[in-house]
């Protein structure tokens, strides 16, 4: 029992961890990224590259969160 709450709190920190980041790909401001980037933020310079084509990177966040939520079923 106990170890089916543990797996499951897992699931939900992973499936949590997908959903923050396609939110924050989503809701960042690219003025500013493009503010860091110019100041030699390479952090900042890789987020406007994966905003130019963010398609493979919202599939993979995709499939993430239903690969958990189908694991979190089976183990609930």
């Amino acid at each position: 029992m106990l170890n089916s709450i543990l797996v499951i709190l897992c699931l939900i920190a992973v499936s949590a961890f997908f959903s923050i980041s396609e939110i924050s790909l989503a809701a960042s401001r690219k003025i500013k990224l493009k503010l860091l980037a110019d100041e030699g933020n390479i952090n900042a310079t890789r987020i406007l590259k994966m905003q130019e084509n963010p398609g493979m990177f919202f599939t993979v966040v995709q499939i993430g969160l239903n690969a958990f939520a189908i694991l979190g079923g089976i183990v609930g």
